[in-house]
């Protein structure tokens, strides 16, 4: 009878835990899965230099460099094998307590008294679960927080690339519009020995050229200065002089109404699901503090053999009775910090929807002067072509023709600024609501 009390005591004891760490170490496994596959994290420990990479250098591959080259983002990845830890050892029992006592007999005809037992803490059973469920939140923040991480890369590579395509486009313009006016320029000297130009119009075209000069220049330096911040952020090596951009293959999309943007925002942003998950984590953290209320729950197995040789052995039971100290004041402190995380999500969520709001508008206004932009532009070209057939026909002045071409310019750099400003809403809508728009 003995025999089987004990076995019976001993399985009760061990096999949940067991099986509670075989559990343990498939979550372990399938969460590792996640946050490779759903955030996206990269896996690649060695992080190759980009003098190795091959040209030319598209959106994709600059965020891919750019993350697999941010120390940053890789020190923060360590924090996901911290809470993997933190997560196992929340799903741990608590080791057995084994204890023996020997009593030296001191008169005669009696043995040693022998006393050992082992015990096991039977709170473990209601703690270990809620123990598991915190860490588990805490892991799940954390990998939203990293997430968030990432996206913020992305956004900052995205912008960096298209500031890099935007500046050389408008380099390209300034070139263009630099040789126009020169060629104009020389046109109007020229002029000058049939009559047709006078000195006041041969200055006005040289400093209406020397504009166009200095404009290109400032575009140059414009390009250099967006591209050095695309290898700062890209970890390029300082001996790499020129990179070769790859042109945007399709710019084209279709703005979504805001409503359908705003539910998918709610629950694919990363900094909305690590509120979520920070909250779940101190609602679990105030059911676990409850379940600590008996804490110092003890079963097991004492033996014992007297001086006379009597024998022993039974199930033993100990509890700490919560008198004065039935953790009130975590409890307390738990139900702060799930009001703390109430208020964190109400305030992030105001927020997002406020930036939604605002981009999804901007980017409305942006298209609307896009398509106002472009019947300027079309206008200013008619006006040229007008130009360009009196002046051949010397009945037009070439510094108005000249003045034209100025105004073009400085249309079409409004159109490429407002066509890249509406690229860059684009990113940051996207990288707010956590997906693509097509």
């Amino acid at each position: 009878m003995n025999r089987k009390l004990i076995t019976v005591i001993s399985l009760l004891m061990i096999l949940p835990a067991c099986i509670y760490k075989k559990n343990l170490k498939q979550t372990k496994t399938s969460l590792l899965t996640q946050a490779r596959t759903e955030f996206s994290l990269p896996t690649v420990t060695e992080v190759k230099e980009f003098h190795k990479e091959k040209y030319p250098l598209s959106k994709n591959k600059a965020i891919e460099i750019a993350i697999k080259n941010n120390a940053e983002l890789h020190a923060q990845l360590d924090k996901i094998g911290i809470a993997q830890a933190d997560l196992y050892q929340a799903g741990l029992f608590t080791n057995p307590e084994v204890h023996t006592i020997f009593k030296i007999p001191t008169t005669p005809n009696a043995i040693t008294n022998i006393e050992w037992g082992v015990d096991f803490t039977l709170s473990d059973l209601w703690t270990v679960p809620f123990s598991v469920d915190v860490s588990y939140a805490e892991f799940e923040s954390i990998s939203a927080e990293i997430l968030s991480q990432i996206r913020t890369i992305i956004l900052e590579t995205h912008h960096a690339y298209l500031q890099c395509l935007k500046q050389k486009d408008l380099k390209q313009l300034a070139q263009q519009a630099y040789i126009q006016a020169e060629d104009l320029h020389n046109q109007v000297v020229l002029r000058q020995e049939f009559g047709y130009s006078t000195p006041i119009d041969i200055n006005l075209s040289a400093a209406q050229t020397a504009h166009f000069k200095t404009e290109y220049l400032q575009q140059i330096y414009e390009f250099f200065a967006q591209t050095t911040h695309l290898k700062k952020l890209l970890g390029m090596p300082s001996d790499i002089q020129e990179v070769i951009f790859k042109p945007l293959s399709d710019t084209g999309f279709s703005i979504p109404s805001v409503k359908p943007l705003e539910e998918v925002m709610l629950t694919r942003n990363p900094e909305m699901i690590m509120r979520c998950w920070r909250l779940h984590k101190a609602k679990r953290q105030l059911t676990l503090e409850k379940a600590r209320t008996l804490d110092e729950v003890k079963l097991g197995i004492d033996y014992e053999r007297d001086f006379d040789g009597t024998k022993g052995v039974g199930p033993a039971f100990s509890l700490s009775m919560p008198f004065f100290d039935f953790n009130q004041a975590q409890r307390a402190r738990a139900r702060a910090e799930i009001e703390h995380a109430e208020q964190q999500l109400q305030a992030t969520n105001v927020m997002l929807r406020e930036q939604l709001y605002m981009l999804h508008e901007k980017l409305i206004t942006l298209t609307q002067q896009q398509t106002i932009q472009e019947s300027a532009i079309e206008a200013i070209e008619m006006a040229i072509a007008y130009g360009q057939e009196y002046t051949k026909k010397m009945q037009l002045n070439m510094v108005i023709l000249l003045d034209l071409y100025l105004k073009l310019y400085q249309e079409k750099m409004k159109g490429l600024r407002i066509k890249y400003e509406i690229l860059m809403t684009k990113a940051e809508l996207e990288n707010l609501v956590n997906t693509t728009i097509t």
